[in-house]
């Protein structure tokens, strides 16, 4: 096959409104849509019968913003229109991933393009919507919280934490409760670190104290980011790796960019050091978590410059490195094309 593939049993039958590549999902395959199939998902896409078609077009579409072939507010659009629809939980946990990411650092439509503003509310009519008790309930929750910014947001999660507005039928576990307290802190609300000290009163379990750590260095500003990256950089440490990964995995959400470049000297001076001498849980997190590439060619540059000085750095370290650089590439690209008004 070439640029173009002969199909002789097409020829003379009607042009279809939507061609899928790579049916039943068989081949490991990056697809981007026709403008025909892309005009036919945006109409359609949630009317498609089976979730596995609708799944691939999902993924094919993200993976178009993320190549900066799919403009990222049509597809916050097609998302407020078709998500809603959506019978499929996995599927619907996928998509709303999509918005605001797997993990804080993970490339997200809020990082590409802040839509947080449509978002909050998009969430929160679907919570309010939820069957009490259900899977979709705790989804909406939890995608709730994860775009919570604004004050009037922020003010519910406090709410949700004093009981006053837990929705009928939701369970406000430990881990929801944990994953309030972190966004209040993330976003500097009023008493959020007097909040994450009563949590940790009340709830004495380890794991309770990884999240103490996540929710306190989460904060743009304050004693316990600074203490945590100096803990991070000392290759003495004898802070317990569980704890130094919770440190590593929340200290820089990609809202603080200059927090980040801040740090950036301290990683490129001990990232070869770690690489050889601390555990590969260590060097994975430190590697990808604490990497000084915020959606800028210069940064590229210089962690491009890095890599070719530490070719020998080490598998673990290496690959985090080189993902880093290709997710800031594209990010680069989507972003030059906004501001060209390429896409909006």
């Amino acid at each position: 096959a070439g640029p173009r593939t002969p199909l002789p049993a097409a020829v003379g039958r009607p042009c279809p409104e939507l061609v899928l590549p790579n049916y039943d999902d068989h081949d490991f395959a990056k697809v981007r849509l026709d403008a025909r199939s892309l005009a036919a998902a945006k109409a359609r896409l949630s009317e498609l019968p089976r979730a596995l078609d609708r799944s691939m077009l999902w993924m094919a579409l993200w993976e178009m913003v993320q190549h900066g072939e799919f403009d990222p507010g049509e597809y916050a659009e097609l998302v407020v229109r078709h998500l809603p629809a959506e019978t499929n939980f996995q599927l619907q946990a996928k998509v709303a991933e999509t918005v605001y990411g797997r993990r804080l650092n993970s490339t997200s439509l809020i990082f590409l393009r802040d839509e947080s503003a449509r978002f909050e509310p998009f969430f929160a009519g679907l919570l309010a919507e939820a069957s009490p008790g259900s899977d979709a309930q705790r989804l909406w929750f939890d995608s709730f919280v994860r775009v919570a910014r604004s004050p009037a947001a922020l003010a519910r999660l406090e709410a949700f934490l004093d009981g006053g507005e837990a929705p009928a039928g939701l369970e406000l576990d430990q881990d929801r409760r944990w994953g309030l307290v972190s966004q209040l802190s993330r976003f500097a609300a009023p008493g959020a670190q007097a909040r994450g000290a009563a949590e940790l009163a009340r709830d004495n379990s380890r794991r309770a104290q990884t999240e103490a750590i996540a929710a306190r260095v989460l904060a743009p500003d304050g004693d316990a980011k600074r203490a945590w990256l100096a803990e991070l950089a000392d290759p003495g440490t004898q802070k317990p790796l569980a704890e130094l990964r919770a440190a590593m995995r929340h200290v820089f959400p990609h809202e603080q960019a200059e927090a980040r470049r801040a740090f950036a000297k301290t990683y490129y001076e001990r990232l070869p050091e770690f690489a050889k001498n601390r555990p590969s849980e260590f060097v994975g997190d430190f590697a990808e978590q604490l990497v000084p590439a915020l959606c800028s060619a210069s940064d590229g540059k210089t962690l491009e410059a890095f890599a070719a000085q530490n070719a020998g750095l080490g598998a673990v370290a290496l690959k985090e490195v080189r993902v880093a650089l290709q997710m800031n590439a594209r990010c680069v690209k989507v972003r030059a094309l906004l501001e060209k008004g390429i896409i909006r």
